[in-house]
């Protein structure tokens, strides 16, 4: 079916059918680039290898602005076992004690 005979049946101009087509493209792109990051994590199975920022917060999904302040330094590669504490939330008050 044609842009133009979707954009008739759900009464939408074409050039949005366009962009949801285009959005939805990008959306596959991005869970194919995720899965195969993550299959590279668990390949690897190696908690102290250097992985570059951008590709672990793909991973998981995540879009993140950086912003360094003025002559400053923001690390392009964690190690992985820095950046699963970095995710991990701060136990607090009773959460200290308790043990799973």
């Amino acid at each position: 079916m044609s842009q133009t005979e979707v954009a008739r049946r759900f009464n939408l101009s074409p050039s949005r059918v366009y962009l949801i087509e285009k959005q939805d493209a990008a959306t596959r792109a991005m869970e194919g680039r995720r899965a195969r990051m993550i299959k590279q994590l668990q390949d690897a199975n190696d908690m102290d290898k250097l992985w570059p920022v951008e590709d672990l917060l793909d991973a998981l999904g995540l879009i993140v602005v950086r912003a360094c302040p003025k002559g400053g330094w923001c690390p392009n590669t964690l190690f992985l076992t820095a950046f699963t504490q970095l995710c991990s939330p701060i136990p607090t008050g009773r959460q200290q004690n308790r043990r799973l």
